[in-house]
């Protein structure tokens, strides 16, 4: 889309900005850093690899997933009691 600035695609970026926006995509990392210093995580945390955080940042980080409006494709559940949260790749 880059190389194409064309009418159509400004247009297609146009909406795809703005469902972004509407589904809470620029709100979603403040939130997820209000809740993070919340329960006295940092920040940079929320971006590790779950295997690699304590039993004790693994909760935090489980509190910060279910308490923010994070999609689902990010974080998933299986079993109930272990989450394995990855951010997003884009």
């Amino acid at each position: 889309m880059a190389k194409d600035p064309s009418t159509e695609n400004i247009e297609l970026f146009s909406d795809l900005e703005e469902q972004f926006r509407q589904n809470g995509g620029y709100e979603a990392e403040s939130v997820m850093s209000r809740l993070a210093d919340g329960l006295g995580l940092r920040q940079d945390l929320l971006l590790e690899e779950i295997d690699t955080l304590s039993g004790g940042q693994r909760r935090r980080v489980d509190l910060v997933a279910s308490s923010s409006r994070v999609p689902t494709p990010w974080c998933s559940t299986s079993p109930p009691t272990t989450s394995t949260c990855r951010p997003s790749s884009g």
